[in-house]
């Protein structure tokens, strides 16, 4: 995902590795630090637009799903923030609970326990729909400015370029059969990670095709 951030994002059509599967996907959540008094997500906007370029978003870093998700969100409510780069989701966390930057969007389960404890306030998911686990929790598609808004980390197998495509099917079968043992769903729902529906290569190759557009106009790239 690099390349989406120094503007030389692929389309998702196509890729050196070659797909093999889709295991599943994780919600992100926007979360802000609790005394900042936010109880929506239009209230960190109306914060931001009366404040431009002083509200501190946290993110990890250039060309990641949660930079990217955070970049996308700044877009589509049309406020400026000031971006604080981190290398891992325990410094902004450790952050944002030292009221040292203000607000990140996260994966969910890194942040649950947050949430679940005030020490985090949680606005909303990224997703197109509420989650399982928050499911008083809005999504940020519920919102009029918002409405296209779906985007989310995704977890695939993928092999290396040129594998053959009796080899790809043989891997991915067995992914599709792991998906099928009951353990492992549970191990899956514990982490927050929803199921692929197919776990096929095409149905990865389509989710990233959708997550590259989406991001890529974000970006301003398809212009």
């Amino acid at each position: 995902m690099q390349q989406m951030a120094s503007g030389t994002m692929p389309s998702g059509k196509s890729s050196t590795l070659t797909p093999i599967a889709l295991i599943g996907t994780q919600s992100m959540v926007l979360v802000a630090r609790p005394d900042l008094g936010f109880k929506s997500v239009g209230d960190l906007i109306a914060y931001s637009k009366a404040n431009p370029g002083k509200l501190a978003l946290a993110t990890s870093g250039p060309g990641t799903s949660l930079f990217l998700a955070g970049l996308m969100f700044e877009k589509s409510a049309g406020i400026e923030t000031l971006r604080v780069p981190y290398k891992s989701a325990p410094q902004i966390i450790n952050d944002l609970i030292g009221k040292n930057v203000d607000v990140a969007v996260l994966a969910l389960p890194s942040a649950l326990t947050y949430i679940q404890n005030g020490q985090l306030i949680a606005l909303a998911t990224t997703d197109a729909q509420r989650t399982s686990i928050t499911p008083d929790l809005p999504s940020l598609s519920e919102y009029p400015d918002f409405q296209k808004f779906d985007t989310k980390v995704w977890y695939a197998l993928q092999g290396p370029p040129g594998l053959p495509s009796s080899i790809a099917e043989v891997v991915g079968n067995a992914v599709r059969d792991m998906q099928k043992d009951p353990q492992f769903m549970a191990r899956m729902e514990s982490l927050a990670v929803v199921p692929a529906k197919y776990g096929t290569a095409d149905e990865f190759v389509q989710l990233k095709s959708a997550q590259y557009a989406a991001f890529r106009n974000a970006l301003g790239l398809n212009k």
